[in-house]
């Protein structure tokens, strides 16, 4: 399905209130959206921007010849410096291409080793990014757009063009105009394209139209847990997913469920094939009688929506006979190297680490059995449960943290790859429920929030999808907890659950949920971490714990 007029309505509609209100702010705005099919619809963009006297600047093609630039290294010296740069990194890994920007005149141009017809797709891209950026008609209006296609750009291209195309605002010298920014047709990489602020708003694609939260929004419940004291809240819940270790070269647990379904199925699998493929699939367990007598009774459409990693594990595994199958063997290896890299160059001012450094009040739970929590944070600063006698103490462990803080715990409720007798990575495993030790584990923190005034339970990168856990999200305890899901868009899965499992309790409660984004903070797991700790770091190191004593100090 391709997109609709409709969605493509509703985003210049918003661009341009958003655009309008500007005469209540001293700055400039820079209003992002992800945009497939460029081609197809900058002509009716252009109509709109033309009837509010805007302008719409297409990247594409402009690198072919020269640019009108006005007086551009007069006007915006700044512009030019950030051209130059983009160009001289793209020289520092491609020797060969000796870019650079030519003004003669007011033209501006982009020339290399080779002429622009003969270079790769990736190189033709740039050029014509940075040719477009210096074209003056961005500078001809307080309401500007600017196309540009990422297709054929590699993550470092990417990263590289993002970072200098959200300063236009800033590198035009706009006083309080606007800049649409348009970034078309690339893979949308969340820990680019929706990290920071300013960042994307919305992606536009064949699903329709997907809104992010204003940053303000997704500030306010952090705000809140800021305020509350140890009495009224001594427990802060982070549920895990593996959104929250993608960002260090680990794969989602998407991404390698559709890694295990090309292992089976003998076709290459990824976002754009994984519905045709899975579909396929399905056919091909009825026929060979492979699918379950609750998988037939829901049917096709319900299994390709709910198809996890742990349904294709449990196929491979029974196909080699071994638990710890291929694709698992193989994630261990991944995994090994970047934990090793990690704890041997931990990352500069990490969110999370800064967070955990705090001991007190925060406690982790997670469905990834990865090492990536333990490799961030600092020696000593978190403690992991997975194993059956870890588990059974947790209980205790809990208790003894709510009094005199410590080492954060980390309660791993599908275990630890370096503990293989400890995952749970099948679908037998999760439908089956959680065994007594992991439910006793994840009972006991349930009961002691239960008991505050305030309780806050946030999940991050988690689409709520485990069978196992489904008891436990249907308890209606959870109905009078502060849920939050946090992820750069509302996963469908998760408004689903919402809708399935929460809102009617809500109602029930006599809660007022207009919206259910405003149960979502649609930030990236790094910006969720790091604007907690500049919210709660301070209040809690001063504070101390809920007995009074200061961080560092408990007998």
């Amino acid at each position: 399905m391709s997109i609709q007029t409709v969605d493509i309505l509703e985003w210049l509609r918003t661009a341009l209130k958003n655009h309008e209100a500007r005469e209540f702010t001293d700055e400039a705005r820079l209003l992002a959206v992800w945009l497939a099919e460029r081609e197809k619809w900058i002509p009716i963009i252009s109509e709109v921007l033309q009837a509010e006297d805007g302008v719409v600047v297409d990247s594409v093609g402009a690198g072919a010849d020269w640019i009108d630039c006005g007086a551009i290294q007069v006007d915006v010296p700044d512009l030019v410096s950030a051209v130059s740069f983009v160009l001289d990194s793209y020289n520092t890994h491609n020797a060969n291409a000796e870019l650079q920007l030519e003004v003669i005149g007011n033209r501006a141009r982009v020339i290399g080793a080779q002429e622009y017809v003969a270079v790769n797709a990736a190189q033709r891209a740039l050029r014509d990014i940075a040719t477009g950026l210096c074209s003056i008609r961005l500078r001809e209006s307080e309401l500007v757009a600017f196309a540009y296609s990422e297709t054929s750009f590699e993550h470092d291209h990417t990263q590289l063009i993002w970072n200098v195309v959200t300063r236009l605002p800033e590198l035009l010298q706009m006083v309080n105009g606007s800049v649409m920014l348009l970034s078309c047709e690339g893979q949308l990489n969340f820990d680019i394209h929706c990290e920071g602020n300013p960042s994307l708003l919305a992606r536009i694609g064949s699903e329709g139209i997907a809104w992010r939260n204003t940053w303000a929004k997704s500030l306010v419940p952090l705000d809140t847990v800021s305020r509350q004291k140890p009495e009224s809240m001594p427990l802060l819940v982070l549920f895990l997913g593996a959104g929250a270790s993608v960002g260090f070269g680990l794969p989602s647990g998407d991404r390698l469920r559709n890694e295990v379904l090309g292992r089976l199925t003998g076709r290459t699998v990824d976002e754009s094939t994984f519905e045709e493929v899975a579909h396929g699939w399905w056919k091909d367990l009825a026929a060979t009688q492979q699918l379950t007598e609750l998988e037939l009774t829901l049917g096709e459409r319900v299994f390709v929506e709910t198809l996890t990693l742990e349904m294709v594990l449990e196929h491979e595994q029974e196909q080699e006979s071994q638990r710890f199958s291929s694709s698992l063997s193989s994630f261990a290896e991944s995994h090994d190297k970047i934990v090793e890299s990690l704890r041997a160059h931990p990352p500069l001012d990490d969110p999370l680490r800064s967070l955990v450094a705090l001991r007190q009040r925060l406690v982790l739970i997670t469905v990834n059995f990865d090492q990536v929590i333990e490799a961030r944070c600092g020696p000593g600063d978190v403690r992991s449960f997975s194993t059956q006698h870890e588990l059974e103490g947790f209980p205790a462990a809990l208790q003894d943290y709510i009094q005199n803080g410590g080492p954060v715990p980390l309660l791993k409720m599908h275990g630890d790859i370096k503990k293989p007798e400890t995952i749970v990575a099948n679908i037998s495993r999760t439908s089956a429920g959680l065994n007594e030790a992991r439910f006793s584990a994840i009972r006991s923190v349930i009961d002691a929030m239960a008991g505050s005034q305030f309780r806050p339970w946030w999940y991050v990168g988690y689409s709520m999808r485990d069978r196992d856990l489904d008891t436990v999200w249907k308890d209606p305890i959870f109905y009078k907890f502060q849920e939050r899901w946090v992820s750069p868009f509302a996963d469908p899965n998760v408004l689903a659950f919402l809708r399935a499992s929460r809102v009617q309790g809500w109602t029930d409660e006599q809660l007022v949920i207009k919206d259910l984004n405003d149960r979502l903070i649609t930030w990236t797991a790094d910006d969720f971490f790091r604007q907690l700790q500049l919210k709660v770091g301070p209040g809690w190191n001063a504070r101390g714990r809920l007995g009074g004593v200061p961080p560092g100090l408990n007998p």
